[in-house]
């Protein structure tokens, strides 16, 4: 099993520092909200993969 170090995208960096400057428009907001939910979700399965395998190796 590989685990990578997640980082952000150019794209999710953009969104964020974006959002900090200016109100984001709606498909500016729904970029923004898939893509942190598919990094979270990423980062959520390499935590469950790696506590099966402390619990079960």
């Amino acid at each position: 099993m590989f685990l990578n170090k997640h980082l952000m995208s150019p794209e999710f960096l953009y969104y964020k520092a974006l959002e900090k400057r200016t109100e984001l428009d709606f498909e500016e907001r729904c970029n923004l909200y898939n893509i942190q939910k598919g990094f979270d979700r990423e980062c959520l399965y390499d935590k469950m993969k790696t506590r099966k395998k402390l619990y079960f190796s």
